[in-house]
């Protein structure tokens, strides 16, 4: 922007060309909030053009050498930026403040990233009036994120940079609760040690300050890390510790955290085969606690370690477990009642992962949730069959309301004898690997419509139909021609035919279908569309029949996962 010195006398053709220029900036600048950056922009630019200087391009309005740019109403362009010096269009300090918070706790929520972490520094460099509330509001310095990717290799200046942005955090936020995140996806280093060390450091001596605290770094780490235990962890109610592994080192490692009496989740994923890790806590306590379910490099046995534990984890309500394909078996085959628990995560983190160990030893009457995924998308699992999971809601005797499938190469069979056996499930959700998966015969089962096929009517369990109180569900498949059976399974249960079939009406109806082969085949979204059309048809002549109670949201999503803006080569 150029500058115009308070010393010069600038001629009405210099003004009007400096003019556009050095306003260009401001006419994209909202009205409010006014900063300090602005305002001085104002007043260089606006208010040094005197009521002289507009007077004069006035009298010649029709002189040769004036540009365009003269004509321009400068009288009310003068008006518009006094009106944005004015004071009144700033915002209380109480109001900015509260956008402030905002600001940096939904950042932190959403990016585990660098860019929370510099939140509340940024908020101070925009200008005095900024800083000055950022430095004196506590709530704004109470979450401290480092996040090192695997691509920064420098590692000489990590240690004080680390220890300045402690140091204000802990200053600037008073005596409020402090969460913490330390991210380090960096393979193994002896530089990285004195940073650990220092960590510690921190943890152990502010130790009552803590309320959250989520930690991921290698393994090889946790013999230096786990050196801030035992202290007074009275104020700490989530910690979340997950470890990659690389290789087979030998560690003994200990937890101690009895002193946190107040703590409410509890997530671990530790090291290798080669490792004995002790946690000591009041397991009673826990609300929700995890096992080797973050994702993380490597094979890690925390869950053939630790899985004792949910014995003594008798009040938790939320459970998730990663496993690993290692067989093992634990607790000498006793169940464990869990009498409280109503949502398990099972995670499977490699395609050859076994659930017997685990899934075939729970008994968990209260279980409302059930979720099964994968950490990574591998087209050849081998599939989890059997009858594990639902063995276990026959022997839970449960009422399941929640079931969502995705990412595992899960076989139909065990997946009807799960749906035969959840009557009150409320919501289902099925993303199969492979992506082709048939399906047809999971559609065929749900819907109620009774379709004559092949002569015969679609015979359903004698109970009656399948899931009679589903409100929603979310099916995805890579075949079109499964789409119209979709359609079709939809529409048996909304209305007239759902009260004829005595289900619940669907509230909700997703699909999902995965374009694989647009390079060859462009006519497939073509189906796809018609599908959407045909859906949104129905949808809308159902809403004039209907009463409001029965109304149906429905969308249908293409997800192309091999295009070219979906694939980020480094």
């Amino acid at each position: 922007m150029p500058h115009l010195p308070s010393d010069v006398n600038l001629s009405p053709i210099d003004t009007m060309r400096v003019l556009p220029e050095a306003r260009q900036p401001l006419d994209h600048i909202p009205i409010v909030p006014s900063t300090e950056a602005q305002d001085q922009s104002i007043d260089t630019i606006a208010l040094r053009l005197t009521k002289e200087e507009f007077e004069h391009m006035a009298r010649h309005p029709t002189r040769q050498d004036v540009p365009p740019t003269v004509t321009v109403e400068p009288t009310n362009r003068l008006q518009e930026l006094l009106q944005r010096r004015s004071p009144v269009t700033r915002l209380p300090p109480e109001i900015l403040a509260h956008i402030f918070e905002l600001y940096v706790v939904r950042l932190s929520e959403l990016t585990p990233g660098s860019v929370p972490a510099q939140g509340p520094f940024c908020l101070t460099q925009v200008c005095t009036l900024w800083r000055s509330i950022a430095e004196s509001y506590p709530h704004l310095w109470t979450s401290i994120h480092f996040y090192f990717p695997e691509s920064q290799q420098n590692r000489e200046e990590d240690t004080p940079n680390v220890g300045l942005v402690f140091d204000l955090h802990l200053k600037r936020s008073g005596v409020l609760p402090i969460s913490l995140t330390f991210t380090d996806h960096r393979m193994y280093h002896f530089a990285t040690e004195d940073l650990i060390s220092m960590l510690a450091d921190r943890l152990r001596t502010h130790a009552q300050r803590w309320k959250r605290i989520t930690l991921h770094m290698s393994c090889a780490y946790f013999p230096l890390l786990f050196t801030f235990t035992p202290c007074d962890l009275s104020s700490l109610e989530h910690l979340y510790i997950s470890g990659d592994v690389l290789g087979r080192q030998p560690m003994v490692l200990r937890l101690d955290l009895e002193s946190a009496t107040n703590l409410k989740s509890f997530a671990y994923s530790g090291p290798g085969q080669s490792a004995d890790d002790e946690i000591h806590l009041c397991w009673e306590n826990l609300a929700e606690v995890a096992f080797e379910f973050v994702p993380h490099n490597g094979t890690s046995f925390t869950l053939a370690r630790q899985f004792r534990n949910l014995v003594q984890c008798q009040n938790i309500t939320t459970c998730s477990l990663g496993i690993d394909r290692t067989p093992w078996h634990l607790n000498d085959g006793q169940f464990i009642t869990l009498p409280h628990l109503q949502t398990l995560r099972v995670r499977r983190l490699s395609p050859y992962a076994q659930v017997r160990g685990a899934i075939d030893l729970l008994v968990l009457p209260q279980l409302q949730t059930l979720e099964i995924d994968a950490s990574v998308l591998i087209s050849w699992n081998q599939r989890w069959h059997n009858r594990h999971f639902s063995s276990l809601l026959a022997r839970s005797g449960c009422s399941l309301l929640h079931l969502s499938i995705q990412d595992v190469d899960f076989p139909n069979d065990e997946l009807m004898r799960c749906l035969a056996l959840s009557p009150s499930l409320t919501s289902f959700r099925f993303i199969p690997c492979p992506r082709s998966q048939n399906i047809s015969d999971i559609i065929r089962e749900i819907d109620v419509s009774r379709i004559p096929t092949n002569g015969q009517t679609l015979e359903h369990a004698n109970t009656g139909p399948l899931v009679p109180q589903l409100r929603e569900i979310t099916l995805a498949s890579s075949v079109k021609k499964y789409l119209d059976q979709m359609l079709r399974m939809f529409r048996s249960r909304v209305g007239a035919r759902a009260r004829a079939a005595g289900v619940a009406t669907l509230r909700r109806a997703d699909a999902v279908f995965f374009d694989l082969w647009h390079d060859t085949d462009m006519n497939r979204l073509e189906k796809v569309a018609s599908f959407h059309a045909g859906l949104a048809r129905w949808s809308t002549s159902m809403d004039k029949e209907r009463d409001h109670e029965d109304m149906l949201e429905t969308s249908v999503v293409v997800n192309s996962p091999y295009l070219p803006e979906y694939i980020d080569v480094q």
